[in-house]
């Protein structure tokens, strides 16, 4: 089971701040196997790209309004339309666009 890493509102703008400002992207999850932390008014969240300084968790006892605000998207946009409720401007513009990775550092056109 993860590790609970905060309670309520404030917790979830802490996290989302501080995952930005290490330069991740926050990404919520409300379920994960079998277990859906919505239900019980938890999220699931992680800093992608930068989990090891900002380690994510499980954030309890989140406001019912910020679980349904986004609860028919993906884990990226959830993240965007949650922040956007907590009044934080500066969220990464990265989520909703594919991502390509490059691998052997050469990008295909240049081989």
């Amino acid at each position: 089971m993860p590790t609970i890493i905060g309670e309520g509102e404030e917790a979830v703008k802490n996290f989302f701040e501080e995952c930005i400002k290490a330069g991740g992207d926050p990404q919520v999850l409300y379920e994960f196997g079998p277990v859906n932390f919505a239900k019980k008014h938890e999220l699931l969240v992680r800093c992608w790209g930068k989990a090891e300084e900002v380690p994510g968790g499980v954030i309890v006892d989140v406001p019912e309004n910020l679980i349904k605000a986004a609860e028919n998207a993906s884990s990226g946009e959830r993240a965007r339309i949650i922040a956007e409720k907590l009044g934080i401007k500066n969220f990464p513009k990265r989520h909703g666009r594919r991502r390509t990775v490059w691998y052997g550092g050469t990008k295909p056109s240049a081989a």
